[in-house]
């Protein structure tokens, strides 16, 4: 279980507007943190890591990560691919997944790229990207940033759990993929888990 457990989706008119379960053409709402709230936790911006030199390292020193981003560093660009991903499983990954009893049928799928991408972050300014350009990971662009997939939000049977796959991209051979799995609570849903898909 990981860290992010903590990070709630709330039910009701502040963030889902909508019984997810129904008709294709009905829209959620979720949380515009929800999206900055992920990246944070994630600790997706490596910018912020401290790995020691072979020379400090010798001299003691060890890794440390800045808590808050400094103004000298600039927001992360993320780039949102404005297209959806679709769940792709194999392996152990897959029979994990499948003893969850999720629905991957796309009319029963709730729509949350609208959102991510309506998102305002202090510290990760978000860009609608609509092709894949490999010039954002080349380390003398200054728009240089990271490269990010999402898919829609899918339910089990019984709408008490639900799963998101997100995709990062930081270079042409620099990927990983994760599912986010997602508990309902009362009138919450929370950050329960994720599970790796792929890396390569």
């Amino acid at each position: 279980m990981m860290a992010m457990k903590h990070l709630v989706i709330k039910l009701g008119l502040m963030l889902f507007l909508i019984n997810v379960c129904c008709a294709p053409s009905q829209k959620v709402k979720l949380s515009q943190d929800f999206f900055c709230e992920y990246l944070d936790e994630s600790k997706i911006d490596t910018r912020l890591n401290h790995i020691p030199t072979p020379e400090e390292y010798k001299k003691g020193a060890t890794f440390y990560r800045l808590k808050e981003r400094p103004d000298s560093i600039a927001p992360l660009k993320v780039y949102l691919w404005n297209k959806t991903i679709k769940p792709i499983l194999y392996g152990e990954s897959k029979k994990e997944i499948n003893t969850l009893g999720f629905n991957f049928d796309e009319g029963l799928a709730a729509p949350v790229l609208n959102a991510f991408l309506q998102s305002n972050c202090n510290d990760f300014n978000i860009y609608n990207q609509n092709n894949i350009d490999n010039t954002i990971f080349k380390y003398d662009n200054p728009d240089r940033g990271i490269f990010i997939q999402v898919s829609d939000l899918y339910f089990n049977n019984e709408q008490s759990k639900a799963i998101l796959f997100i995709r990062v991209t930081r270079g042409k051979l620099a990927s990983t993929e994760i599912a986010i799995i997602l508990e309902k609570s009362e009138d919450e849903w929370i950050i329960v888990d994720q599970i790796g898909i792929s890396i390569s």
